[in-house]
């Protein structure tokens, strides 16, 4: 993900300049999002994982949530873990963003690219641009499902816990936040928000809890694009 939103995309930057930055800059974080399933494909064929229903849910954790301890099914706790979940990650983001704050400012120039900020593509020049939908919908399919979602908390969290026990959501929600290098100056907030994934994930043994409270995230995205391309508000 360095490699391409620090190399490639200011690379096609300087020889496309009738091109969007921005866009350019989202579909290269979309092609490392994409490569991250191919990676976890990689990994289970090479562990031997097997390619039936039952083994894909035991070794990915896409099994029914249980309570810590016991291992019948409860899917009802999801009712309460998510909406927690997400009102954590909004809180995360009201009362540590001045640690962002602080980190962005003494980041180099680089490391923080004005074009990186998605928000700049919310213009007036953008409404009835409806390939700026498609490309959202894509980029929510890897980010909150089949890539970045699937390789931290469906084939590392599990395989962390076998060597970090019960802090295994703890290193995964610091690897899951450097990993985001295409984010450098939210880094603070991003590593708090990703407990709010991992730990309940780890504590039911499921990557559901996971899926939906970083799906949320998919779901603003969606409607704030949607907003943009139909010429609301700005």
């Amino acid at each position: 993900m360095a490699g391409l939103s620090l190399g490639l995309a200011p690379y096609l930057i300087a020889r496309l300049p009738d091109a969007d930055p921005g866009l350019i800059f989202w579909k290269t974080i979309i092609a490392g999002m994409a490569w991250q399933t191919v990676v976890s494909i990689g990994v289970l064929a090479w562990e031997g994982q097997g390619w039936t229903l039952d083994a894909l849910r035991r070794g990915l954790w896409l099994r029914a949530p249980s309570l810590h301890g016991t291992k019948r099914a409860n899917w009802a706790i999801l009712w309460r873990l998510v909406p927690v979940g997400v009102l954590c990650v909004l809180a995360v983001d009201s009362a540590f963003g001045w640690l962002d704050a602080v980190l962005a400012a003494r980041l180099p120039e680089w490391l923080v690219p004005s074009y990186a900020d998605i928000t700049a593509l919310a213009t007036a020049a953008n409404k009835g641009n409806w390939s700026l939908l498609w490309i959202a919908l894509v980029s929510s399919v890897f980010n909150y499902g089949l890539g970045e979602a699937l390789f931290f908390h469906g084939i590392l969290l599990p395989r962390m816990v076998q060597t970090f026990g019960r802090r295994a959501w703890a290193v995964n929600a610091v690897a899951f936040g450097l990993y985001h290098a295409h984010k450098a100056a939210v880094w603070p907030t991003v590593i708090l928000s990703c407990v709010a994934y991992s730990w309940p994930a780890q504590y039911t043994r499921s990557i559901w809890p996971a899926l939906l409270i970083h799906g949320f995230e998919g779901l603003v995205l969606i409607a704030a694009v949607l907003l943009v391309v139909l010429g609301g508000p700005l």
